[in-house]
């Protein structure tokens, strides 16, 4: 399988979307923000646990720390009803 970088690099004009899935707490988003050092993006959650705003429930969400290492779409977007 080729590297990730070398397919990014020899594709400057083209747009990637790369998908991290797996289980709750199984380091998805430190993999993403480690990603996000050596190439340019921005996460977009789709938990649904962690659009609500305030402390996730049953979520491993991302800290405020880590949304400002890189953006992050779709997080504490909802109240609680």
């Amino acid at each position: 399988m080729e590297k990730i970088s070398n397919i990014v690099n020899g594709n400057k004009n083209k747009i990637f979307k790369l998908f991290i899935l797996g289980p709750t707490a199984s380091s998805k988003t430190k993999t993403s923000i480690n990603l996000s050092m050596k190439f340019p993006f921005e996460i977009i959650n789709t938990d649904v646990f962690s659009m609500y705003k305030g402390k996730g429930i049953m979520t491993a969400k991302s800290t405020e720390e880590e949304q400002k290492m890189v953006k992050h779409h779709l997080i504490n977007l909802l109240d609680y009803d």
